[in-house]
């Protein structure tokens, strides 16, 4: 999720025609004996990599998850044309226009050392969270083994721990005790609340400027269940976004195949949106119901409208 920056609508379906898919960075497989995956974008090579941010100078950052990297890819994607495929006949016409892939931070040794980018270290950064406002770049980091963290780079280049500390669990409190399952996904709002789904806990967290961590929404167990964000159940949810415009959270929740949405905007009704995939096209049906009773408590200091939108192959 991004801070600071409003997006361009999407393009309209009708419009799609017009766009082409191209690799920017990346290859299939990495030589036997490569020692420096960093260089240009076409021979640089990435290990399952996850979250993806853009900033206002186009530059690209990427979780090299199994690299245990923050990768930059340094681009001006809006005044160049270029193609970082490996086709030979456009040697010439891209000479020097290449883009560059450089490693920002870890150097593929798991260990949960902050500090200059140059010696911090990392276990497995999953996704990316960039406040434009504040120049950070937030990200989710966690092994299997050992540790789930919420950390950041910051506008001096430095790694900082946000929340989070060694082995896994379910404490909210202040961010240094406090533990998470399984953080993937993750946002910042316009007030530098970050959000982050916690897919082993089945929640999203919220943590405040002030690094305090709260559950945002979500019972703690597995399945599935709309209704006020203290009793809703989410099943390992991955993905979260905010609506900057509106303040909406828009949560993927992955293993129950839909997308939720929790509402800052108060409103007496709830509504579920279901979109069934016929094929080549979806067909809506919306269906509203009164509702007696929303949430409103100072700890999120929210009035919220649960709202579910689902995506069901059938």
């Amino acid at each position: 999720g991004t801070n600071g920056e409003s997006r361009p609508p999407p393009p309209a379906a009708a419009a799609l025609g017009r766009y082409e898919l191209n690799t920017v960075a990346g290859r299939e497989f990495a030589d036997s004996d490569v020692d420096n995956i960093d260089g240009t974008a076409s021979e640089a090579f990435f290990s399952y990599p996850m979250g993806v941010e853009l900033d206002a100078a186009n530059n690209i950052y990427v979780a090299d998850t199994s690299h245990g990297m923050i990768r930059k890819i340094d681009s001006d994607l809006q005044n160049k044309e270029f193609d970082n495929n490996n086709n030979d006949d456009d040697d010439d016409e891209n000479n020097g226009r290449q883009l560059q892939v450089t490693t920002l931070v870890g150097n593929g040794i798991e260990d949960p050392r902050d500090g200059p980018m140059s010696s911090a270290m990392l276990a497995n950064p999953r996704y990316l969270a960039l406040d434009h406002n504040l120049g950070r770049l937030y990200f989710t980091d966690f092994s299997d083994e050992s540790w789930s963290r919420v950390r950041m780079i910051d506008a001096n280049g430095q790694v900082d721990t946000i929340a989070g500390q060694a082995g896994h669990g379910y404490v909210d409190g202040a961010a240094s005790l406090a533990k998470f399952g399984a953080p993937h996904g993750i946002s910042v709002d316009l007030s530098g609340n970050l959000y982050v789904a916690d897919a082993q806990n089945h929640v999203i967290r919220k943590i405040s400027p002030d690094r305090i961590v709260t559950t945002f929404a979500g019972s703690g167990s597995g399945g599935f269940a709309d209704g006020l964000v203290s009793s809703a159940r989410f099943y390992g949810p991955y993905g979260v976004t905010v609506d900057q415009e509106r303040n909406h959270v828009y949560v993927s929740d992955t293993l129950n195949n839909r997308i939720r949405k929790v509402s800052t905007i108060s409103k007496q009704r709830y509504r579920t949106i279901l979109a069934q995939r016929l094929r080549a096209s979806f067909e809506e049906k919306e269906v509203e119901r009164d509702v007696d009773a929303f949430m409103q408590t100072t700890t999120h200091q929210i009035d919220v409208e649960d709202e579910e939108i689902a995506l069901d192959d059938e």
